[in-house]
């Protein structure tokens, strides 16, 4: 298990808004994440945003 999810909320479908509580086995993943946020507030989606969100994508991860 990678975090815990709590106070999860529909915000626009495929996306939620909850609280992330990450456990220990989270972080070799942190910096993909963190990279695609940075990425993400700024510059916006552009080509090197998507290539970040790719990796992640490329996880496979799913929630439970």
């Amino acid at each position: 298990m990678l975090a815990i999810l709590s106070n999860i909320q529909f915000y626009d479908w495929p996306w939620y808004r909850c609280r992330f509580q990450s456990t220990l086995a989270f972080e070799p993943y942190k910096p993909l994440f963190d990279q695609e946020l940075k990425l993400l507030e700024g510059k916006g989606a552009d080509e090197e945003w998507f290539a970040a969100y790719e990796k992640i994508e490329g996880l496979a991860l799913t929630l439970r």
